[in-house]
């Protein structure tokens, strides 16, 4: 951050959750770490903006819905009767490097599940 702030020059990317927005049942440790995410990236927005590097320094928060990233966490939902629809983590990182690269500050990635409830 500091050679950030000495060249007025940099982009900080943070990868939260749409349970950062709308908690989930049985996932609160989850749930506060990414409220935690996303928090310190709103903070951190505010410092920039505070020493007028917002225009500088870029921030992207991506909220991505449920991402089939690992079997464990697959078979826990599907435990659970979760009947979601599941990113797939490349196309997660593809809407990233385009969130990205039009400095979008935040992007929210949702295959008609949570993002969509939420954000209607």
């Amino acid at each position: 951050m500091p050679g950030m702030i000495e060249r007025k020059h940099g982009k900080i990317v943070s990868i939260c959750s749409i349970s950062a927005i709308n908690s989930l049942s049985f996932g609160i440790v989850y749930t506060a770490s990414k409220w935690g995410v996303d928090g310190f990236m709103n903070a951190l927005f505010d410092e920039l903006c505070a020493l007028d590097l917002e225009d500088c320094i870029k921030l992207t928060t991506i909220y991505p819905d449920f991402v089939s990233s690992r079997k464990e966490l697959d078979n826990v939902l599907d435990a659970l009767k979760f009947e979601f629809n599941r990113l797939t983590p490349q196309r997660v990182a593809n809407e990233t490097v385009e969130a990205i690269k039009n400095e979008k500050r935040l992007k929210v990635i949702s295959d008609g599940t949570l993002g969509h409830m939420i954000f209607q």
